[in-house]
């Protein structure tokens, strides 16, 4: 990772120093890579600032091979933001979480769009927990897909969502897919 904004991410490194820190306000995070975290300990992007609107964009790269097994609450690629999630595929991912869990974005705030979830396995002990976002707080998705892999939690699961923050608003949902979870 760069210490400029956008912070611009090509290896594994860059990405768990990024999840390192608490990403601020109207910063951004690209992928210029794909990246494989085959033996390596990442924990999600957070960026949590109600103020403002991040980005994060993985250009249509795939991250392959994540494995967490700590079974913290709000986990996910991306754990809190605030902005739109776009064009990311995360493949082969294998997840022991608590729960408003994701393999994509635990806890979103913003848009969701061309975001892929491919050979993943996702298990919690907790409730709403899904593939693309765990706990949906606010935002649309478009063209986002689940594909053979499976999703266990005690309630609120779901392949796409795992449970719609009922007090923000409706939602809409275009293009969605999910093939042999």
């Amino acid at each position: 990772v760069n210490n400029t904004k956008p912070y611009l991410v090509a290896n594994a490194e860059g990405l768990i120093a990024a999840s390192a820190q608490t990403i601020k306000g109207g910063e951004s995070v690209a992928l210029v890579a794909n990246i494989d975290l085959a033996g390596k300990t990442y924990n999600g992007l957070n960026a949590f600032n109600p103020e403002t609107n991040n980005t994060f964009d993985g250009r249509n790269h795939i991250v392959s091979n994540w494995t967490y097994t700590g079974r913290a609450d709000d986990m996910g690629f991306i754990k809190n933001w605030v902005g739109p999630i776009k064009n990311l595929t995360v493949k082969n991912a294998v997840l022991r979480t608590g729960g408003r869990s994701a393999v994509i974005a635990a806890k979103p705030y913003g848009n969701i769009e061309n975001c892929h979830v491919v050979d993943c396995n996702m298990q919690a002990n907790y409730w709403a927990c899904g593939l693309i976002a765990g706990m949906h707080n606010s935002g649309n998705m478009k063209n986002c897909t689940a594909t053979d892999s499976s999703i266990t939690s005690t309630g609120g699961t779901g392949a796409i969502t795992g449970v719609l923050n009922e007090t923000s608003g409706t939602r809409t949902y275009e293009g969605c897919e999910v093939t042999g979870c």
